[in-house]
C-alpha cells in the first residue's frame, strides 16, 4: 500500500479479519501506486491501496474507499500566528518535512504549490507517515499531510492542525485488484468488505487544534 494508506488500512483489514478469522494478512507499506499496480498484474500482490488518479488501471478493478484532504500540522514551538487556516506562502516559511519527491502524495502538494507560483524546499523528506509526525513532535517542524492520518496517528501534544487556504488538495484512495473473473475467493471477499465498510464516513473529522 501507499504510505498514506498505512494509517487508514485498519478500517478495511479489521472488519475483513473479523469476518474471516482463519485468513492471514500480510501488509507492505511504503510502496508507490505504480509499483503496486505492476505487482498486482504480475500476481505478486493480491490487492493494493493506491492513488488511482493518473495511473494506468487497465485490466484492474478499482473500488473507491475515501478521499483525502490535506492539512498543515505544525509543531508546538512554531509561531504560525493562525488559529484555523494558514496561507501556502506562510506555510512554506516554517521548517518543513514532507513525503519524498515522486510519491503521489508529494506530487499533489507540489502541483498545488506550482499553481500558486510556489515551490517546496523541505529540509527533510521521508516515505513514512510516522517519521513525519515524530519530527512534528519535537515542536520544531511542520508538514502537509492527509487529514485522514490524524484518525489513527494522534498529533503530538501542542501541535496545531490548520486548514490550507484556497482550493483544497484532494486525492482518491482506492482498493485495486485484478479484474479477471472469477477472481480468488479471498479477493472477492475483500472487495465485498470494502464495499460494505464506509471508510470515507469514518474519516470525516474536521481540522482543529490537537488536544494535550
Amino acid at each position: 500500500m501507499i504510505p498514506a494508506a498505512s494509517t487508514t488500512v485498519a478500517l478495511l483489514t479489521d472488519p475483513f479479519c473479523a469476518e474471516h478469522p482463519l485468513v492471514r494478512v500480510q501488509l507492505e507499506s511504503g510502496l508507490r501506486s505504480a509499483e503496486i499496480l505492476d505487482r498486482i498484474r504480475r500476481f505478486e500482490l493480491d490487492a493494493g491501496l493506491v492513488h488511482p488518479d493518473g495511473e494506468d488501471t487497465a485490466g484492474l478493478l478499482v473500488t473507491p474507499l475515501y478521499e483525502e484532504l490535506h492539512v498543515l500540522v505544525a509543531g508546538s514551538e512554531l509561531p504560525t500566528g493562525r488559529s484555523g487556516t494558514i496561507g501556502w506562502q506562510d506555510a512554506l516559511e516554517l521548517p518543513m518535512c514532507l513525503l519524498n519527491t515522486g510519491m503521489r502524495g508529494r506530487q499533489l502538494i507540489d502541483d498545488a504549490l506550482a499553481t500558486r507560483g510556489l515551490a517546496a524546499s523541505p529540509q527533510l523528506e521521508t516515505d513514512s507517515a510516522v517519521t513525519l509526525l515524530a519530527h512534528i513532535g519535537t515542536g520544531r517542524w511542520a508538514s502537509i499531510i492527509p487529514q485522514a492520518w490524524l484518525r489513527s496517528l494522534v498529533p503530538p501534544a501542542g501541535a496545531r492542525v490548520l486548514a490550507l487556504d484556497g482550493p483544497a488538495i484532494r486525492a482518491r484512495v482506492a482498493l485495486v485488484t485484478d479484474a479477471a473473473e472469477p477472481g480468488s475467493v479471498l479477493t472477492r471477499a475483500l472487495i465485498r468488505t470494502a464495499q460494505a465498510v464506509d471508510v470515507d464516513a469514518s474519516l470525516r473529522v474536521p481540522p482543529g487544534p490537537a488536544t494535550d
